[in-house]
């Protein structure tokens, strides 16, 4: 996901152990946004949640717990991890979202 908004081609990436400059911005970010796995889960989950229980404003509330709590990552890094918490916010809640449309219809069939 990240290395297409970077349109960099997986074979372009260097290798792990190369210096911190040679790695594509986006992807070097994920070393200052620590947790991120876990947290996309409980994001998609509070916003999967609110949406099945007819609380859409549950969805922003979770999206400003998550913003004030990853906000001094974000002010301290300088490479990409912006970036990467905009785009990767984005994709989860628009998953969370058609998984929640797709629950709510399935419930709706029987």
């Amino acid at each position: 996901m990240f290395r297409f908004a970077e349109r960099t081609r997986a074979t372009e990436l260097p290798a792990p152990d190369e210096s911190p400059q040679a790695i594509a911005p986006l992807t070097y970010a994920a070393t200052f946004l620590r947790g991120g796995e876990w947290i996309g889960y409980l994001e998609r989950l509070a916003v999967f949640g609110a949406l099945l229980a007819g609380f859409p404003e549950g969805v922003a509330v979770a999206m400003v717990v998550k913003s004030f709590a990853r906000y001094p990552e974000i002010k301290a890094s300088s490479t990409g991890a912006a970036e990467r918490f905009i785009i990767g916010t984005f994709v989860s809640v628009l998953f969370a979202c058609a998984c929640a449309g797709l629950a709510a219809w399935l419930i709706r069939l029987f």
